[in-house]
C-alpha cells in the first residue's frame, strides 16, 4: 500500500526535525561537557592554590617549624633534633611530596597547564638536601606513582 504524497512528505518532514533535533542535542550536550571540564579544572586549579598557599603559610606562622626549614636537612642535623622536631620534619616532608604528586597527577590527566605545574615547587632547593634525598629514596618514592617519580626526579637532577 503505498502512502499519499502528501503523507510521504511529511513523514519526510517528521524525520528531518527529529535528525535536527539529535543534532541540537548533541551540540547542546557538547557544549556542557566542556563548560563543566572548564569549571573542573579551574576548580582543581583553585585546590592547588589553596593547598600551596596552607603549606607555605603553615611555614609562615609556626616558628618551630619555619626554624626546621631555614636549616638544611643533613641527616647530623636532623639527627641532633628531638624526636617531635624530626617527627616535625618527617611529616612537613610527606606534605610537601603528596601536595607535588598531586599537582603532577593533575597535570598529567590535564586539569593543569605546565605554568601550574612549575608554580608549585616541584624545583626548590630543600629537595636537593641530603636528607630529603634520603627520605625520598628510602620511605616515599616506593609509595608514588611511577610517572610522578621520573619526572620529579628528572626535574630535580637525581
Amino acid at each position: 500500500m503505498k502512502l499519499p504524497e502528501r503523507a510521504s512528505r511529511r513523514s519526510v518532514t517528521v524525520e528531518a526535525v527529529a535528525a535536527l533535533s539529535v543534532i541540537l542535542g548533541l551540540v547542546f550536550v557538547a557544549i556542557e561537557i566542556r563548560d563543566s571540564n572548564a569549571v573542573a579544572r579551574a576548580e582543581a586549579r583553585r585546590e592547588a592554590s589553596a593547598q600551596n598557599i596552607d603549606f607555605v603559610m603553615q611555614l609562615t606562622t609556626d616558628p618551630d617549624l619555619n626554624r626546621l626549614w631555614t636549616q638544611e636537612w643533613t641527616e647530623e642535623f636532623v639527627s641532633s633534633l628531638s624526636p617531635e622536631d624530626q617527627m616535625r620534619i618527617f611529616r612537613s616532608a610527606v606534605a610537601l611530596t603528596l601536595r607535588l604528586e598531586t599537582v603532577y597527577l593533575q597535570y598529567r590527566e590535564g586539569v593543569l597547564d605546565s605554568a601550574s605545574l612549575g608554580s608549585y615547587g616541584m624545583v626548590q632547593p630543600k629537595l636537593r638536601e641530603p636528607w630529603f634525598k634520603q627520605f625520598w629514596a628510602e620511605t616515599y618514592r616506593p609509595l608514588l606513582d611511577p610517572d610522578f617519580v621520573a619526572y620529579f626526579e628528572r626535574t630535580n637532577r637525581y
